[in-house]
């Protein structure tokens, strides 16, 4: 039962504390996933220009360049 305790107690800080230390901007947060959406958008144009010509390996080193420009442009 003490422990038991002990961990609601403990469970509750954290959650006040993670409620309270987030940055909530809920604008800032939309134009973060914006500018993914943006980003690969522009990606997905250009993997399906390589597709349509049916050049598989310009199209793959299209989805490798996508797949590392794409980490920068993470949520944080």
């Amino acid at each position: 039962m003490k422990s038991k305790i002990s961990f609601t107690l403990i469970a509750s800080i954290a959650c006040i504390f993670l409620a309270s230390g987030c940055k909530q901007d809920p604008v800032g947060y939309n134009n973060k996933i914006m500018e993914v959406v943006n980003a690969s958008i522009t990606d997905i144009d250009a993997l399906n220009a390589e597709m349509e010509k049916e050049d598989l390996t310009n199209a793959e080193n299209v989805r490798k360049a996508w797949e590392t420009n794409s980490l920068p442009h993470s949520i944080n």
